[in-house]
């Protein structure tokens, strides 16, 4: 049930989101995630910005629904 909702909810996000591994990282993504993995990375025209943490993702506590609003929520910060 969790994946039916999370497909939906990122085919409706109006931002381009891609997941992934550790092994998957560009080189200077790498770089800048060294050490705060987990954690939700935004591309900006300087490199990157933080989004969210590992200690934000672990307050979300793997709810769908929690996650894309806390993502919203930062995202408009920006």
């Amino acid at each position: 049930m969790e994946k039916q909702i999370w497909k939906k909810e990122m085919s409706n996000s109006k931002y381009r989101l891609e997941m992934l591994h550790l092994d998957e990282q560009p080189e200077d993504l790498q770089a800048f995630t060294e050490g705060i993995t987990p954690c939700v990375v935004s591309k900006v025209e300087s490199g990157f910005k933080l989004i969210m943490t590992e200690n934000q993702l672990k307050e979300i506590d793997g709810s769908v629904h929690l996650f894309f609003k806390q993502l919203n929520t930062q995202l408009l910060k920006t």
